[in-house]
């Protein structure tokens, strides 16, 4: 079996485990995960530094976790960013508001208006969904490929922490990788931070 048919049997795998899960699971996991995300962001990293932005996302499929709660109670001048598909089947991110409409795939997506420019900012965190992770920091996407594509195009010069968002039934051993792969630094589940590499 190849690499890619293998990933196809784990996305087949993560989507009936995840369908499985109750609303009311869903709403006490978010609860827990947006605890333990506000707490690691207001403790660990430099937020009175203007220097910092924040890239999000807006929740669509089953299992991915609203982070609103976090994003309401964090005190930070940092801006956030929240992903927009483009034609071509790239991804750009603009700044959040209140103004979110339906996009590419149904996803609700910002209008274009504040573009995130990496080189704006010191440090960037992204907060990045997925299918499933391992915990070697491996990401298994839904197929497309738009977060791959972006975090391979970062720009060296400043400084990206990857967190990886997700339940703890999505997180296992080992996945399978390719070498276009892009692994996370973090892992952010209900259960709490999960360290991949040091925060420096």
């Amino acid at each position: 079996m190849s690499e890619i048919q293998n990933k196809s049997a784990y996305r087949q795998k993560f989507r009936e485990i995840i369908s499985k899960i109750s609303s009311h699971e869903l709403s006490e996991t978010t609860i827990a995960l947006n605890l333990h995300l506000g707490n690691f962001l207001q403790s660990k990293l430099p937020l009175n530094n203007q220097a910092v932005a924040f890239l999000s996302y807006s929740p669509h499929f089953l299992g991915e976790i609203d982070l609103s709660a976090t994003w309401k109670d964090l005190k930070s001048p940092a801006p956030i960013f929240i992903p927009k598909v483009l034609e071509n089947f790239g991804m750009e991110f603009y700044q959040n508001s209140d103004k979110l409409s339906p996009g590419s795939f149904g996803i609700y997506e910002p209008e274009k208006i504040n573009k995130f420019v990496a080189t704006d900012f010191q440090t960037v965190i992204a907060l990045i969904p997925g299918l499933g992770f391992d915990l070697a920091g491996n990401r298994l996407g839904r197929g497309l490929g738009f977060y791959d594509r972006f975090l391979y195009d970062f720009p060296q010069s400043v400084k990206l922490i990857k967190i990886g968002i997700a339940l703890k039934i999505q997180v296992i051993k080992s996945l399978p990788q390719e070498s276009h792969d892009q692994k996370m630094d973090f892992l952010l589940t209900e259960t709490g931070l999960i360290s991949l590499t040091p925060l420096i």
